[in-house]
């Protein structure tokens, strides 16, 4: 990096930039394929509603790659990264499906990203805004993270 005539910050949001379009590039292939395979097997959803889906899924997953840029920007290290938003990821999960029904456990669901992804809802009632716009400024917030972080890491010989 330091041969490169291009700043930290820039290459960060390089970084961020390639990040949120292969998750917007993964929604699209989602979405190509729903579409051509929803008359043969005689899906009866609006297309409208699988673009919605679609579109709540490259944001919950843009929300993931920037906390992994953000923790790997910050810690240093690409594996910690990968490692903490793998375990956000799990934990998310497991806070949207299964401690919601354990009594006394319901309000941990609204602590989820994937509460605010509602990928079965989206199928039925459409894009949720407030869910993602919760989703769209925790990735902001996470970008800020990650070129801060990088910007101002030490490099050092670790």
């Amino acid at each position: 990096i330091v041969t490169h005539p291009i700043s930290r910050r820039s290459l960060a949001l390089q970084r961020v930039a390639a990040a949120v379009m292969a998750a917007t590039g993964g929604a699209a292939v989602v979405f190509t394929m729903v579409m051509l395979l929803s008359g043969p097997v005689g899906l009866d959803v609006p297309l409208a509603n699988v673009a919605a889906a679609c579109i709540q899924l490259a944001l919950v997953a843009s929300v993931f790659a920037t906390l992994t840029l953000a923790v790997g920007g910050v810690v240093g290290k690409r594996a910690v990264g990968m490692a903490v938003s793998a375990t956000v990821a799990v934990l998310a999960y497991f806070s949207d499906t299964i401690l919601p029904t354990v009594d006394g456990f319901g309000w941990v669901e609204s602590l989820s990203l994937f509460h605010y992804y509602g990928g079965a809802e989206a199928l039925t009632d459409g894009l949720d805004p407030v869910g993602a716009l919760v989703l769209v400024g925790l990735a902001c917030l996470l970008t800020v993270v990650a070129v801060v972080g990088f910007d101002r890491r030490d490099l050092g010989t670790a």
